[in-house]
């Protein structure tokens, strides 16, 4: 970030002030078939893709 010039500068306490607080939820593990353009969707966007298919989930 410090090399990018767009970056805006955030004081280390400044960034909880808009911070969403989650609570975090005990997880089930389960087996689920999914198609797998959904699957490369979500991990294309990075790490985390299960958090965000939980979460797309969670909001239907």
């Amino acid at each position: 970030m410090a090399d990018d010039p767009d970056a805006p500068t955030i004081r280390s306490r400044e960034w909880r002030q808009d911070a969403d607080y989650v609570e975090r939820r005990p997880k089930t593990p389960v087996s689920l078939r999914l198609d797998t353009d959904i699957v490369e969707h979500f991990k294309a966007q990075g790490p985390g893709y299960q958090t965000r298919i939980n979460a797309v989930l969670r909001k239907f």
